[in-house]
């Protein structure tokens, strides 16, 4: 991913979407908070999913440059409802966006990896209604549903 001239980026601002391991992300950069670049990976379109989601994933970001590399190496996160995205804050100050963090026209590029580990089912939620009429049956049947396949999150 490439954000053309970012020393004139001045919001949050989110990378394309991508898949990776039947999941789908973006990277999420802040650009001066604090004088600092944050950067964090995000599972992407997080609030649709099933109540308990959870996956889990070893994720590497890093700036590419002609002039080298800088990269977040990271151990296996739990992304969540409750923590949907990973990262570092205060990463990079941004004086050493001129230390060759650039390319030579002011883009930085960004390099993410995702390798997802294990992601939990999606949860079947089955409301009774007026459940007392029905307390004096011995079984109940549930309506049919589908199971999603491990790599349907």
């Amino acid at each position: 991913w490439v954000i053309k001239d970012f020393k004139s980026v001045q919001h949050r601002i989110e990378s394309p979407e991508f898949e990776s391991g039947g999941c789908r992300w973006c990277v999420v950069v802040h650009p001066n908070v604090d004088n600092c670049i944050s950067m964090y990976l995000l599972v992407s379109g997080c609030e649709d999913l099933p109540p308990g989601w959870k996956i889990h994933a070893k994720y590497w970001l890093s700036i590419e440059s002609p002039y080298g590399r800088r990269a977040i190496n990271s151990v296996a996160r739990c992304f969540d409802s409750e923590g949907p995205a990973w990262g570092l804050s205060n990463w990079l100050h941004r004086s050493q966006l001129d230390d060759g963090v650039l390319d030579p026209h002011g883009d930085l590029k960004i390099d993410a990896r995702v390798e997802v580990l294990h992601k939990s089912d999606p949860m079947f939620t089955w409301v009774i209604k007026d459940f007392k009429s029905v307390l004096d049956r011995r079984i109940i049947k549930s309506p049919e549903f589908e199971s999603v396949a491990a790599d349907g999150v």
